[in-house]
């Protein structure tokens, strides 16, 4: 069973097709160990899907985006009452405030930035963890954006890199369905 959704103009979309295909613009798929979107046929000009997809992918989407399970981003809706590069910097800030972590001299990153790290990053390194460490910083503010610095400045001060980690994703429902009340009550 595939999750679908008739999506406007574009009739039936599965849930693959709409985060891989459309919102991230045929960006690079890990699953199963190797990249799923390079087995699929690329969005022909002709395609009334070609009108959907910007032209450069946004790695925020990636915040925007929610499967409804606990590890992902609550669900938004995009309304149109602000613009999308606003709602995709407030999701992004709002979803890194609740998950980045600082612990001793160790930066603990949502697992998110791992799996989509080509989206952020071209490199798969120590160098690549510092720069998903600059990515994250650019949006948080206060405490957050200070606690990310001290362990900064404290690699810098011992000539050593930033020691990242990745949060396990919860894959526990984050929207429960509501309990039925007994009607004889």
């Amino acid at each position: 069973l595939t999750a679908c959704y008739r999506v406007g103009q574009l009739g039936v979309v599965s849930a693959f097709d709409l985060w891989h295909v459309v919102l991230r613009c045929g960006q690079p798929c890990m699953a199963y160990g190797c990249d799923v979107t390079s087995l699929l046929p690329g969005v022909p000009d002709n395609d009334p899907w070609k009108a959907f997809t910007s032209l450069e992918s946004d790695p925020r989407v990636v915040f925007l985006i929610s499967d409804c399970s606990s590890g992902s981003p609550l669900t938004k809706v995009l309304d149109g009452e602000i613009d999308l590069d606003s709602a995709l910097s407030v999701a992004t800030s709002t979803f890194l405030a609740s998950t980045v972590e600082c612990f001793g001299d160790q930066i603990i990153l949502p697992c998110q930035l791992d799996w989509f790290r080509e989206d952020f990053t071209s490199k798969s390194d120590a160098d690549g963890d510092a720069e998903l460490v600059r990515f994250v910083q650019r949006h948080l503010l206060g405490d957050k954006f200070s606690s990310i610095q001290s362990v900064v400045d404290l690699a810098a001060s011992r000539s050593s890199t930033v020691s990242v980690a990745f949060t396990a994703f919860d894959w526990s429902m984050h929207y429960l369905p509501p309990t039925a009340i007994p009607a004889d009550s």
